[in-house]
């Protein structure tokens, strides 16, 4: 039984080979469709739909006939992999590591499970694109001719530990401004395999992850991470645009695994696949390669392991000791002589009072609505500040999204330059990373604007 892009009936000869897809599939939801002709055999009448197979017991023509699951429609299917994760979730927010191992292993057992990764990547594009064996056998292995039998044989080689994934074809794409950006593409099938792993991980991880970090991660795009910027900093005062060096390509793979294993799944299974992840081998025309660090741009898996491995580096400005007299929380004091340069002067209310007995109440209010326009910006020019950031009023407010990230610092800029000191050191010995010293600037935001996502803040 074949499953492809369309919803014809596919015709199962052997009673044996369908009983045994009836005995996997047992029946959680009941309706009944009408199927199209197959092989010219006019079959119109009712098909009973039994969450993946739809079983026509009326023989017309054929034996049997079974419909294909490629359209997801299947709620019983869908619900059952939905609560399995659920509960996954509510097990890594409580901390019971061997809860966790134990539905990790489950998870990765069932059938279900990795047709819900097949359904849920299988129209995005990029999807059938060719992987490493356009270059070794000039073949493109896609998701034509998976059948159901390709899931139960798929969740038993990965519960053996006997699954290995396929070649990787390595894409060079030359940047804008100048060098190049490298992609690795995996085979169309070893992607379901990402997917999963994909999954599990954001159930584990994303329930820990701080309200600074945007990208890769649902409902937290771009523009939500200039709306968190616009409601945190309504006026800063010195910025540092930090920008990770070939983040991806950087990647400590020992110290990534021991993270997940340390942290989030210790399930050995898990890890063994995800060391296999990493460790896929790369070909070109020319050559190939096992890559000993980083993580290959381009893998489903890539945006979350990222977030995982990054995640260190928001503990470390949110919550590490190095950074505790810049997050002492407290508002800045009220600058006084700001309060004095706004308020209107004997002879500016004496001019309001006669635009009032001229012209009305409403003129007058727009004349002090302009007075006070032209003040506050008189007061910018004059560097007469808002608040007073003196000593114990320093803090700073961090924002990543993936491998960028912008501290906001209310201080002086040797605190920004101490600042970008201390986290490129974390950085190097914590994570084997380099903090770019081209794109990494301080910005002084009374004078100049930041440059952040291709927006100027």
């Amino acid at each position: 039984m074949k499953v492809g892009n369309t919803n014809h009936l596919k015709s199962i000869a052997d009673r044996k080979y369908f009983f045994k897809y009836v005995i996997y599939f047992p029946s959680i939801c009941w309706n009944y469709v009408m199927p199209t002709t197959v092989n010219s055999y006019r079959t119109r009448s009712s098909v009973k739909f039994c969450n993946i197979l739809n079983v026509h017991n009326k023989v017309k023509g054929t034996e049997t006939f079974a419909r294909c699951f490629s359209t997801f429609n299947h709620t019983g299917l869908k619900c059952e992999v939905t609560k399995m994760l659920t509960n996954l979730k509510l097990a890594s927010i409580n901390n019971n590591i061997e809860r966790v191992n134990f539905l990790v292993k489950a998870i990765l057992n069932m059938p279900n499970f990795w047709i819900y990764c097949y359904e849920s990547i299988k129209s995005k594009p990029g999807m059938f694109t060719a992987g490493g064996f356009l270059v070794t056998d000039g073949k493109n292995i896609t998701f034509d001719g998976i059948d159901l039998d390709f899931f139960h044989k798929l969740s038993k080689l990965i519960i053996s530990g006997r699954f290995q994934f396929k070649l990787i074809r390595k894409v060079e794409i030359p940047k804008k401004k100048g060098g190049i950006r490298q992609f690795d593409i995996a085979d169309s099938r070893d992607k379901i395999i990402q997917k999963g792993m994909a999954i599990i991980l954001e159930q584990l991880s994303e329930h820990k992850f701080f309200d600074c970090n945007f990208g890769a991660r649902k409902g937290r795009s771009c523009h939500d991470a200039l709306k968190f910027i616009k409601k945190k900093v309504p006026s800063g005062l010195w910025a540092i645009e930090g920008d990770i060096s070939q983040c991806f390509d950087n990647f400590n793979q020992k110290r990534l695994v021991s993270l997940v294993k340390k942290k989030y799944v210790s399930l050995q299974i898990f890890i063994d696949l995800l060391y296999k992840a990493l460790k896929a081998k790369i070909v070109t025309i020319n050559s190939s390669e096992i890559k000993k660090i980083g993580t290959p741009q381009g893998s489903v898996v890539s945006p979350i392991l990222c977030n995982i491995y990054l995640h260190e580096l928001d503990l470390f400005i949110l919550e590490g000791a190095s950074l505790n007299k810049y997050r002492n929380k407290k508002q800045a004091a009220t600058n006084y002589q700001y309060i004095k340069f706004l308020k209107p002067t004997a002879d500016e209310i004496n001019k309001a009072q006669g635009v009032k007995r001229n012209a009305g109440k409403k003129k007058m209010w727009k004349y002090y609505h302009k007075l006070r326009s032209f003040k506050i910006k008189s007061a910018k020019k004059l560097n007469i500040n808002k608040v007073k950031h003196i000593g114990i009023n320093r803090k700073l407010v961090y924002l990543r999204y993936v491998d960028d990230f912008i501290i906001f610092v209310w201080g002086t800029k040797n605190d920004c330059l101490e600042i970008k000191m201390l986290v490129k050191i974390f950085l190097k010995a914590n994570l084997d990373l380099n903090l770019s010293i081209e794109k990494t600037k301080i910005t002084y935001l009374k004078k100049e604007k930041a440059q952040f996502l291709g927006f100027q803040i």
